[in-house]
């Protein structure tokens, strides 16, 4: 998430819409499991999305300063993918 607003967003300066999407699985394959626990997972720079409380995500969304960064961006939407279904966890819009 980090690497989203210091390298990504900055070259699209016209964006209107960002959703912030993270997929779950609720099924891995043992092979998936052991690949992932063999990488390493300490980095600092990994911000996780937040998870669904309405004050989390408004803050997150503050401290990441993706409205500062995209000045036409319109709305950001926080979803979360569980295999086939989406759900929109959070909407906002500039004021």
């Amino acid at each position: 998430m980090r690497a989203l607003g210091l390298y990504f967003l900055p070259r699209f300066p016209a964006l209107e819409k960002l959703e912030l999407t993270d997929h779950c699985e609720l099924q891995f394959s043992a092979e998936m499991a052991n690949h992932e626990d063999s990488e390493e997972n300490d980095d600092a720079d990994d911000v996780p999305l937040p998870q669904g409380n309405e004050k989390e995500i408004m803050d997150f969304l503050e401290r990441e300063n993706y409205w500062g960064i995209c000045k036409k961006l319109k709305s950001i939407h926080v979803c979360h993918h569980r295999e086939l279904e989406r759900d929109a966890i959070y909407v906002g819009y500039r004021k």
